[in-house]
């Protein structure tokens, strides 16, 4: 299948204008006949035609021409295919406002520059707005490591709370802070979801996206370790579907609440909003004593009352903080790397260690100290022979018969 880029689309648009436009009668047909694929040499195929339409609605010749230079970076053709239109045209805004320099050539005085720019900064606040925030540091997370590790404490992301000093980049919530939060939930249809969450190490999106059904449970029969259950997941970041094992205490608090709720096979468990999931999270977090968040109220354009959450101090909630708790959870059980990957549902293993895998110090010490210093080592040739699982070939056996004595 032809790859689908910006300068192809733009071709084809070119193309179309030039036969009458998209609604002349074969001008498909022809535009097809006009690319062939480089690789086959035929004619760009329809669906081909059609997903590039449906990603290329419209591209007028002149818009293309102010920003040719935006999207012939490598870096930002590939973060478009991952991202939302409004991210790139962040970033987007962001390149204009430092005179279209290169966004893998960006310094700390660029994003300090970004700070003062007036299209970037809040009119009451003073921060750069939220969602522009959001696409600069996704782009930098993704392509500019070395940057975005360096700003992660400076001018860029001020507005983030920042972890202790010794944990990895995101927060978590320790053993004993997760049982404090566990038990101050009194909404069962909360308690449930986080326990999910908890358990299965996913995010938020694969909880409520497309509507995760209880026809997704397959029961396996109770196993040695107490999971007697398998839930089909669906990722929509990753477009996965990753199996969750479930054991018989989160099953059996699933069951309850199916059973409360009156649900049927096909319908959505948790059908609530993230903003809804959030705001719980942090009254249920200040209650525990692991944060303290202030409901406020505020009016709207409208002059309708309004309330909102205002972070004060400790640990700040989110939907994402249980998916790095799985991840802490599992590397303090001693799991490994690729096997916490496999179970959360991370397909980087390195982005679950740069950013999600903790270790303490004190089990590292332990495990170090755990080493049999004294334990025999051995170099010689017949005994790693004779420890192997497969049988010396005769070769092997000649050679060690002329070099004993």
């Amino acid at each position: 299948m032809t790859k689908i880029t910006r300068e192809l689309a733009r071709q084809v648009h070119k193309k179309a204008e030039e036969l009458g436009g998209w609604d002349k009668h074969g001008v498909k047909t022809a535009v097809c006949k006009a690319f062939p694929d480089p690789k086959t040499g035929k004619p760009l195929s329809r669906p081909t035609l059609d997903a590039l339409l449906e990603q290329f609605p419209e591209f007028p010749e002149e818009k293309y021409k102010e920003y040719e230079d935006f999207y012939k970076i490598p870096e930002i053709d590939e973060f478009s295919k991952i991202a939302n239109k409004q991210e790139v045209k962040y970033l987007q805004e962001c390149w204009l406002a430092l005179e279209r320099k290169n966004p893998m050539n960006w310094k700390s005085e660029d994003l300090a520059i970004l700070r003062k720019h007036i299209d970037l900064i809040h009119p009451k606040t003073g921060f750069i707005k939220f969602e522009k925030l959001l696409a600069v540091r996704k782009f930098l997370r993704q392509h500019n490591t070395e940057l975005f590790r360096k700003e992660e404490k400076g001018l860029l992301f001020t507005k983030r709370t920042k972890p202790p000093e010794g944990l990895k980049r995101e927060w978590f919530l320790t053993t004993d802070e997760l049982n404090r939060f566990l038990v101050a939930i009194d909404d069962l249809e909360f308690l449930t979801q986080v326990t999910c969450q908890v358990k299965w190490g996913c995010r938020h999106s694969a909880l409520n996206y497309k509507g995760l059904t209880p026809s997704q449970i397959q029961p396996i029969g109770e196993t040695e370790g107490g999971s007697v259950a398998i839930a089909n997941v669906y990722e929509p970041k990753t477009r996965k579907t990753w199996q969750k094992w479930m054991h018989k205490t989160t099953m059996h608090l699933l069951g309850t609440y199916i059973k409360v709720r009156n649900l049927k096979q096909d319908d959505p468990l948790f059908p609530k909003s993230l903003t809804w999931y959030n705001n719980n999270m942090k009254l249920y977090g200040t209650k525990a004593g692991v944060c303290k968040y202030e409901r406020i109220k505020y009016k709207d354009k409208k002059g309708r009352i309004r309330h909102k959450w205002k972070y004060l101090e400790g640990i700040p909630m989110s939907s994402h903080l249980f998916r790095h708790t799985f991840a802490f959870l599992c590397s303090d059980q001693g799991i490994p790397l690729e096997e916490t990957a496999e179970l959360g549902g991370w397909d980087d293993v390195n982005t679950l260690k740069k950013f999600y895998f903790y270790v303490p110090p004190e089990k590292l010490r332990k495990r170090y100290e755990s080493i049999d210093w004294k334990k025999p080592t051995s170099t010689d040739k017949r005994h790693l022979i004779d420890i192997r699982d497969q049988p010396p070939s005769d070769e092997e056996l000649k050679a060690l018969e002329k070099e004993e004595p």
